[in-house]
């Protein structure tokens, strides 16, 4: 399962690098981009990842795709961080629901 779920997260930071090239400098597409973060997170709890395994794998690949760019001299921070930070919004969310 875990291969499964790191497939999907993949697939949808790829999406995310993508929008943040489609996009010009000064301008990021928040509203494409939550809903993006959404689609990737939901896909994965979809195919039987746990709350706790969803956010792991999304983190750790949201840090190593960070490292690799920056490697490549490459600047997704613009949308990688704002992703991250939704992630994260949605993440207490959830915690919130089940306390």
């Amino acid at each position: 399962m875990k291969k499964n779920i790191r497939g999907i997260a993949i697939r949808h930071f790829a999406i995310l690098i993508s929008l943040g090239e489609m996009s010009g400098k000064d301008e990021l597409i928040l509203d494409l981009l939550h809903y993006a973060v959404r689609q990737c997170l939901a896909s994965m709890e979809a195919a039987g990842a746990t709350p706790s395994e969803v956010f792991a794998v999304y983190f750790e690949l949201a840090r190593q795709s960070l490292d690799d760019a920056e490697r490549e001299g490459q600047d997704i921070s613009r949308v990688i961080e704002p992703a991250l930070d939704y992630a994260g919004y949605i993440f207490r969310v959830e915690c919130g629901k089940k306390h």
